[in-house]
């Protein structure tokens, strides 16, 4: 039988770093043996429960955007059928494997965590961390050496503080606000932009002493408490 190649077709690339900006030297790299027949990327908004004034209803209210997710199924195949990349050229099916580990799973004491791991693949790009690894062994040597193992791989996405911060949506009716009064703001307004209606414009009056609600101080600050 003659082995299988993928050409020059570019491979699934994973690269481990220290770092969580991902960027620096490479700790360790793994190419996939032959490329994902298909991979799905989930999208996940979080959400709260709550009883909005006026409404008995329980209604899903905005919290954050959640995490992101990839994953992908891989073959390491060992029987000769497969042409490996230059990449992986002489190494067993067990030793694909340990690279593999050392690359997206493996606890390194210099940072006291798995590495930061950075997959691409054509346009695809995905800064992330290890979320699960099932490792599905199929075929064996007559010594009991792995010789094929499908293996399905999900990461998360991974955020620094920064991005994380910076994504936030501020305008949550969740959180407190203090904003400072602008020419033309109208309470109303104010409150249907935080709240997502302006019925409350009232309440919010009243916890900032406003008895002159219908002209606001240009450069005035006022509260706009958490929406219970």
């Amino acid at each position: 039988m003659m082995p299988i190649s993928e050409g020059t077709l570019e491979k699934l690339k994973m690269v481990a770093y220290s770092t969580d900006d991902f960027s620096g030297a490479e700790a360790s790299t793994f190419v996939a043996l032959v490329n994902p027949s298909s991979y799905k990327n989930t999208l996940n908004i979080d959400y709260t429960t709550r009883k909005e004034l006026g409404n008995n209803s329980e209604s899903p209210s905005f919290q954050k955007i959640g995490k992101e997710e990839i994953s992908f199924d891989l073959i390491l195949d060992g029987t000769g059928v497969i042409t490996p990349p230059p990449e992986n050229e002489g190494k067993t099916v067990a030793q694909l494997i340990t690279e593999l580990k050392a690359t997206v799973y493996q606890y390194e004491g210099e940072i006291h965590q798995p590495y930061y791991v950075q997959i691409s693949w054509g346009s695809m790009s995905f800064n992330g961390r290890l979320n699960t690894m099932t490792l599905d062994y199929k075929m064996f040597s007559p010594s009991a050496d792995p010789l094929r193992v499908n293996i399905s791989l999900s990461f998360t996405r991974y955020k620094s503080i920064d991005e994380a911060l910076a994504e936030a949506d501020d305008q949550s009716p969740d959180m407190t606000h203090i904003i400072t009064v602008k020419a033309g703001d109208t309470l109303p307004q104010l409150c249907k932009k935080i709240y997502g209606k302006s019925d409350y414009y009232l309440q919010v009056a009243r916890m900032n002493h406003l008895t002159a609600f219908r002209h606001l101080k240009v450069g005035s600050e006022l509260y706009f408490p958490p929406l219970k």
